[in-house]
């Protein structure tokens, strides 16, 4: 394995490396070396699945009530109007 550095890289660049390296939970080197890889065509470019975190602060924390109530609504807007699809 080689190694090279690189150098004058600009602040926000690095911000914005180091920023995505987290989200991918990975280094910043292997971060970088992932994209310079798929750039030239070595590795093909992996899609992580994103991680979506609005809704957790929902999680478990309805009564029944609740859904029950919520329930009923959804199942009345799911009934089919065949006065509609004349």
């Amino acid at each position: 394995m080689k190694t090279f550095i690189i150098r004058n890289i600009d602040e926000r660049l690095f911000k914005e490396i180091k920023k995505q390296a987290k989200i991918n939970s990975t280094s910043m080197n292997k971060f970088i070396l992932s994209i310079i890889e798929t750039d030239f065509g070595f590795t093909k470019k992996i899609k992580k699945p994103k991680k979506y975190t609005d809704l957790d602060n929902l999680f478990s924390k309805w009564s029944k009530e609740d859904y029950n109530l919520i329930s009923k609504n959804i199942n009345e807007q799911r009934k089919i109007d065949h006065e509609l699809w004349k």
